[in-house]
């Protein structure tokens, strides 16, 4: 979840999860693009693979923040997404009225929403892990399978693009145009 046990309803960070009707993560990746494009005039995110299709993108919170406000933020941000790339993201959760298009989760921002947790193993063919990405490896042609139990101790071994997450705490800004 996006909270503490001891402050269930004052979130640490906020999720977006960009979920793709086909089991590419191409789409995915390009919906992320989308989301940085956004993101980047306010706050600064941090992409990981979800061990399957999709694409995770978690932004530090400074405390104080609601799960309300939080969840407010998100479904502004996939509002603006789908705004912006119509073909490419819906905010809809309905894959059917998604009609082949990303869906920009917002909804993942409310107590008891999870998601896989950085590092974590999925229990899926290869073994994929959950992994931590910097913004300039979020492509098309990115294999997130490729990130596995086999593979993991690689990218253990170079350097931590989230190694700054803690510290980058922020508060959320007023969406505009």
């Amino acid at each position: 979840m996006n909270c503490r046990r001891r402050a269930l309803q004052r979130p640490d960070w906020l999720p977006f999860d960009l979920d793709p009707v086909s089991d590419v993560f191409a789409d995915a990746a390009r919906a992320g693009r989308v989301l940085r494009a956004i993101l980047d005039l306010r706050v600064r995110s941090y992409p990981k693979t979800s061990g399957g299709r999709e694409l995770h993108v978690l932004v530090p919170l400074s405390p104080g923040w609601t799960q309300a406000e939080v969840r407010a933020f998100a479904q502004e941000v996939g509002r603006l997404m789908a705004e912006r790339a119509p073909g490419l993201v819906a905010t809809t959760m309905s894959r059917a009225k998604r009609r082949g298009r990303v869906f920009a989760d917002w909804l993942r921002n409310a107590f008891g929403q999870t998601i896989a947790t950085p590092y974590s193993v999925r229990r899926r063919p290869r073994a994929p892990v959950s992994t931590p990405l910097a913004w300039e490896q979020v492509d098309a042609r990115l294999d997130p399978a490729g990130y596995n139990l086999r593979t993991i101790d690689r990218r253990l071994a170079g350097s931590d693009p989230w190694a700054d997450f803690w510290e980058r705490r922020q508060r959320l800004s007023q969406i505009g145009r």
